[in-house]
């Protein structure tokens, strides 16, 4: 027994990993060569932890027309993985033109990711070629994710897949097994990689873990951790201080063009032209949150007024008085006027990068920073500041988002559970890492409101809320409801089932969605949950998948 997953590339851009049900884990394609970059992968990495899945990231190495050396590759691999450094199993993907390299490139390859990320990688290849070179040396220290298929028929995920034998070369075993390359599974209408992982869940988190700092050398204590603060005071502080940037509202966003800043994040393109203070200083935090399970929660598609709102929803700032020490990356707000960003904090004054004014005194500037002055980092002044955004840390890489101490989101506990009840904090294992310490207390509280804390609740909305799939499947969601598990999921199938509805389309296409979903499982489950209503519920299916 083991763990179900899929590994994906571009070839799924349209895949929705929250529509998985039954799929433990999901392993996606980063990059490949020394250039190619997956655009898909961010929304499906992002995805998949925030479905509380567990998450693979993959190179492709020697990609054809991005071919590079072995340390190239690694770097650009690196840049891409960084966001999910702690929280994924890197990869390797050796095929194709990459068997003409050599052992050796392949092994330079993991040595230098295990290096400057502090994570071991794994390695993915068919099972013929464990057999055509010598792997003892890459097996020693890294695992094996092994691809055989029997033939070429379509299967659903399978506990005990074919193999040929158990002999795997210089590895003992696989640490994932990959048995076909036609997988059809619920929730996604197209052919996919099927793969199991020999292990729990916990096996999985150990393997994504960073190790300890050893001998201490840059090489090994490379990019363990990424301030995002860091980076947003990159950014910001480029904006500021680049001849390319200056004052303007209309032109709020850029003209055209990007220039390239360099960041701990890696290297970070911004559009060329002018910002307004607030557009500047959303959009350096948003960049900067780029590739984080937190990417899109800011945007620099807001105002002045609503910063405090956006900033302090998004659970990753918290609102402090002027007393408090602002720190790099905080943000400094007049709600009525006016914000900057603090650029450094030192013990002799704040640095604050700022635009203010375009260069004919009023809000209309052309491209560009005529003045100097229109967009600049100088010594901070007491202006008519509100409060400070202070920024808690929670999407750094190296620690764990909202963990126990001071990564634990702050406020009144009833606050908290309305925030996790319009989806903020995710679900399952996401909300459990996101809430930290807090966890218990909080989810105590939701469930109170939820279930109306022994005062009866409304069957039917508790029954929207589940088709709506905030309480799971199965066994969580008989555990979540409690003693009231009998009468909503009888709602839930009145809805679903279109009782009382004369709208019978509807609620078809609706039972169907639960279908793909996972709620009815399968094969002889499936029929006997659904009755007389298979047959139709079923038809429904199998068009929404084809």
């Amino acid at each position: 027994m083991g763990l179900n997953g899929i590994d994906i590339s571009s070839w799924q851009d349209d895949l929705v990993v929250g529509n998985m049900a039954t799929c433990d884990f999901v392993i996606v394609k980063a990059t490949g060569g020394a250039g190619y970059s997956n655009e898909c992968f961010r929304r499906h990495a992002n995805d998949t932890l925030a479905a509380g899945k567990l998450l693979g990231c993959y190179h492709y190495a020697r990609d054809r027309g991005y071919e590079g050396s072995a340390e190239a590759e690694a770097d650009h691999f690196i840049d891409a993985f960084k966001p999910y450094v702690g929280k994924a199993i890197p990869f390797l993907d050796w095929e194709a033109d990459a068997l003409n390299l050599g052992v050796a490139w392949a092994k330079a390859w993991l040595d230098r990711v295990k290096a400057k990320t502090g994570v071991t990688p794994g390695i993915y290849t068919s099972k013929s070629v464990l057999f055509s070179c010598d792997w003892a040396a890459v097996a020693k220290a890294y695992p094996l994710w092994v691809a055989q298929y029997p033939n070429y028929e379509e299967t659903g995920f399978l506990s005990e897949p074919w193999t040929d034998g158990w002999d795997f070369g210089a590895w003992d075993s696989p640490l994932i097994f990959q048995y076909t390359g036609t997988g059809r599974i619920f929730g996604y209408g197209g052919h996919l990689d099927l793969d199991l992982f020999y292990g729990t869940r916990d096996d999985w988190r150990r393997l994504c873990a960073v190790a300890g700092a050893s001998a201490g050398t840059k090489e090994e204590a490379d990019i363990v951790t990424i301030s995002r603060a860091n980076v947003a005071a990159q950014i910001m502080e480029h904006l500021c201080t680049c001849s390319l940037h200056g004052y303007s509202q209309p032109g709020r966003h850029g003209t055209s063009g990007h220039c390239s800043v360099k960041t701990d994040a890696g290297t970070v393109k911004v559009t060329k032209g002018d910002r307004d203070c607030s557009s500047a200083v959303c959009e350096a935090w948003e960049l900067a949150l780029a590739g984080s399970p937190y990417d899109g929660l800011i945007t620099r598609y807001n105002w002045t007024g609503g910063m405090r709102e956006m900033f302090v929803g998004s659970g990753l700032f918290s609102w402090k008085p002027m007393s408090f020490d602002a720190q790099r990356g905080d943000i400094y707000l007049d709600e009525e006027n006016h914000t900057a960003m603090c650029i450094r904090n030192d013990s002799t004054a704040d640095l604050l990068g700022e635009f203010s004014i375009s260069e004919t005194g009023g809000i209309d500037g052309e491209p560009g920073d005529q003045t100097g002055r229109e967009s600049w980092v100088h010594d901070y002044y007491s202006g008519s500041w509100d409060g400070v955004l202070h920024y808690n840390g929670k999407a750094d890489v190296g620690g764990a988002p909202g963990g126990s101490g001071s990564g634990a989101p702050s406020g009144d506990v009833s606050e908290l559970a309305e925030r996790v009840i319009a989806g903020e904090f995710g679900n399952g294992d996401a909300r459990r890492e996101a809430l930290g310490s807090r966890y218990d207390e909080v989810q105590a509280e939701v469930n109170r409101i939820l279930l109306g804390g022994g005062s009866g609740i409304d069957v039917d909305a508790m029954a929207r809320r589940v088709i709506a799939g905030e309480f799971g499947n199965g066994d969580e969601r008989k555990r979540r409801l409690g003693s009231n598990y009998d009468a909503v999921q009888r709602r839930v199938n009145e809805i679903l089932l279109g009782a009382g509805s004369s709208s019978t389309s509807m609620d078809v296409d609706a039972m169907a969605r639960a279908v793909i979903r996972g709620d009815y499982g399968n094969g002889e489950e499936r029929r006997r949950r659904l009755g007389s209503y298979y047959s139709i519920v079923q038809a429904r299916v199998n068009e929404m998948l084809s």
